[in-house]
């Protein structure tokens, strides 16, 4: 993922085009942060669908030999309650873009006081800094 990610900030001067004002907010961080983002939050998900998987098949038996009425009113229950998670949960998907774009920049600004630590000690700019970290 990481290699397909670079190769397309690469191809056909993409990395140019993206360092333009106003375009995206440090792009070469968001990379390494969206694909780390993507990998643990991908296997987390297959992790949790094989566990919720068993738990099914072992409880829908269960269910079933009490009640199959009961099973399918669990069943119901399960699959509104799953549908309104997902329509509450909406809205946070870009509040997480923007607090990984607003890290992004963080460690940017940070990155670029270490990289010019005696030139902004000769110019006594620390406090317009310290202000925009």
């Amino acid at each position: 993922m990481t290699e397909r990610a670079v190769a397309a900030y690469m191809a056909n001067g993409t990395y140019y085009r993206l360092a333009m004002p106003g375009e995206l907010a440090n792009p070469d961080q968001r990379i390494a942060e969206d694909t780390r983002a993507f990998t643990a939050t991908t296997l987390s998900f297959a992790l949790m669908a094989i566990n919720s998987a068993f738990t099914i098949r072992s409880f829908s038996g269960v269910l079933w030999s009490i009640s199959p009425l009961l099973l399918v009113i669990s069943v119901v229950y399960a699959a509104v309650g799953s549908y309104l998670t997902i329509q509450l949960a909406r809205p946070l998907v870009k509040l997480n873009s923007d607090q990984l774009d607003r890290e992004a920049s963080f460690r940017s600004a940070l990155i670029h006081i270490r990289d010019n630590a005696e030139g902004i000690m000769v110019r006594q700019e620390g406090e317009p800094e310290s202000a925009q970290l």
